[in-house]
Formats: C-alpha cells, structure tokens, sequence
C-alpha cells in the first residue's frame, strides 16, 4: 500500500495560514484510559498503548515509515472481541502496510505483546 503517516508541511503553504495547532498523541495514561472505553482491560490496554508508542518512536528515528495512531489503536481493539489480538491486528492494521513494515510490527507485537506470527 501507499499509505504512510503525515507529512511535514511546505513552509508556504503554512506562511498562509496565521497560526497552526501542532498536534501530539495522547499520553500514556490518557490513551489506555480511551482504550479502556472500549472493553479493554487496563494490562491488556498498557501493553497496546507500549506497542503504539514503541512504534511511534521507532517512526521517529526513521526505522519506518508509518507510526501507528490512536484512532487505529482503537479500531484495532474494536475488533479483538470478535477476531482475538492477532487477526484483529491483521484486519485492522497489518493490512495497510508493505511488507518490510508488516514484518516490523509483527515483531515488536510477538516480542512486546506474545503475538506469534510465522515468518
């Protein structure tokens, strides 16, 4: 796929604008607390939130392409009921990532979450 997460913007096209919201993920303790919301338990909701922030920073340093944002951390977890932790990351997530990327969550989640992907 050709997706990625968000661009810098062009300094002139931000030179348009007066002023600008520079905007960050939740913190730890707000983004368990929304995934809580949606049935999780507060173990299972830390490891995720730990497993998005480990992503993130790994985004930051360049190792990869596409960080993992709240709003597909909760439709992630929308789908565990039904499909469990693996398939739901797979449906909801892995999907949307080439290959090198895919084989990177999946390792942070078998190594941070127990998740067994065979490769």
């Amino acid at each position: 796929p050709d997706f990625s997460g968000t661009n810098i913007q062009n300094v002139a096209l931000m030179d348009r604008f007066l002023m600008f919201e520079r905007m960050t993920y939740p913190d730890v303790d707000r983004e368990v607390s929304i995934l809580k919301n949606y049935g999780l338990e507060h173990g299972t909701a830390s490891k995720l939130v730990r497993f998005a922030v480990e992503i993130r920073q790994s985004a930051n340093r360049g190792n990869i392409r596409t960080p993992l944002s709240t709003r597909l951390l909760v439709a992630w977890v929308r789908l565990i009921p039904t499909l469990g932790m693996k398939s739901a990351m797979t449906s909801a997530v892995l999907w949307r990532l080439d290959d090198d990327e895919a084989k990177f969550y999946q390792s942070i989640a078998q190594r941070e979450l127990g998740l067994d992907f065979a490769f």
